[in-house]
């Protein structure tokens, strides 16, 4: 494995008997980057998740963490890794501070180290106010148990950390806050985040990694699965003119309006279209100068359409939902899928 490279995963499948949660997954991970893994449920997330851990084993593949392969040398990966799995269990009778003490000590950390760990990752997970460190965890909110799961999973300083669904049951606030102590790794460890919170993911993950019945479907930075979902170049244009006319005046700069979108008039006359071209971006200052200088034509916006994560989430998996044999047999866009928080089709 590179040495610049945290994880290193390739061909990997787990079976269980004849049902494929993963199949030929391959994918890697640099070191001090953060990559947001997504899919629908089911789709293989946690199974791969755990699998990095060497909590189950795989059916086939490799995978090695910091250069080490987790088949032949499980402990020197699991010292490198500190995983919160989605349902995290812990301890209900023992005090917040307490359980983080035990964990430091159980992970291999000295009595100073411990200490110094423990208040570290209270007050990055915001564990350290008022009566919360000698709460016992069982009297601690959702949200709070969420906090305890992460802060232990970053006490021993690992090479790599796993968060499976860490933003489950955060309020607003509690979510803002996680997005930034994903800041506050990013460079010091590698990250891989699940969540449902498209919004977060997009805003503190460097790559994302798409998966769909167990194989990947996308991968990639922001701006590359934009190229790869979405080829043409879309805009929002704000005009003002006859509007009998406009596909005409459309179609001499090689536009056309999305038929999935109507136009939308607004009160002082002028109405937003959005339109799409198969030329470059610099399509954009072509359509201000050409409605600028064409009579009875008047021009205010013209605006480049980036898409939302969950904008590229729904294009890559209705793509794979088209190319699947499970497709063949049900309508995929009546198959729910959970996407920030809500249900919707996927």
């Amino acid at each position: 494995m590179s040495s610049d490279l945290s994880v290193l995963v390739e061909g990997l499948e787990k079976r269980f008997r004849s049902l494929y949660a993963i199949k030929d997954l391959s994918f890697c991970l640099k070191k001090g980057q953060v990559l947001g893994f997504l899919g629908p449920n089911g789709a293989g997330k946690s199974t791969t998740m755990r699998i990095i851990c060497g909590v189950i084993t795989a059916t086939k593949g490799i995978v090695e963490v910091c250069g080490y392969p987790i088949t032949t040398h499980p402990q020197e990966v699991q010292k490198r890794i500190g995983f919160m799995p989605e349902q995290n269990p812990l301890p209900e009778d023992m005090k917040v501070e307490e359980y983080l003490k035990y964990r430091g000590k159980l992970k291999g950390l000295s009595s100073i180290e411990c200490k110094s760990r423990v208040s570290k990752v209270m007050e990055m997970c915001e564990l350290d106010r008022g009566k919360t460190p000698r709460s016992h965890i069982h009297t601690l909110s959702k949200g709070f148990r969420q906090r305890v799961g992460v802060a232990d999973a970053v006490l021993a300083n690992p090479e790599l950390v796993i968060l499976d669904e860490p933003t489950i049951g955060l309020d607003p606030h509690q979510v803002i806050n996680f997005r930034n102590l994903i800041a506050s790794l990013r460079g010091e460890m590698s990250v891989i985040v699940s969540s449902h919170i498209l919004e977060e993911v997009e805003k503190c993950c460097d790559r994302v990694l798409i998966v769909n019945h167990g194989q990947p479907i996308a991968q990639g930075t922001h701006r590359e699965l934009t190229k790869e979902f979405f080829e043409n170049q879309r805009f929002w244009i704000e005009i003002k003119g006859n509007q009998t006319n406009l596909p005409k005046m459309l179609l001499a700069l090689n536009l056309e309006i999305i038929p999935e979108t109507p136009l939308q008039n607004m009160s002082d006359g002028f109405f937003r279209v959005f339109v799409q071209s198969s030329s470059v971006e610099e399509q954009r200052s072509l359509i201000w100068e050409f409605f600028k200088k064409t009579q009875n034509w008047d021009i205010r916006e013209v605006s480049l359409w980036q898409p939302t994560l969950e904008e590229i989430f729904l294009a890559a998996t209705q793509k794979s939902w088209k190319h699947s044999t499970f497709s063949k047999s049900k309508d995929p866009w009546k198959i729910k899928t959970k996407v920030g928080g809500k249900e919707r089709g996927s």
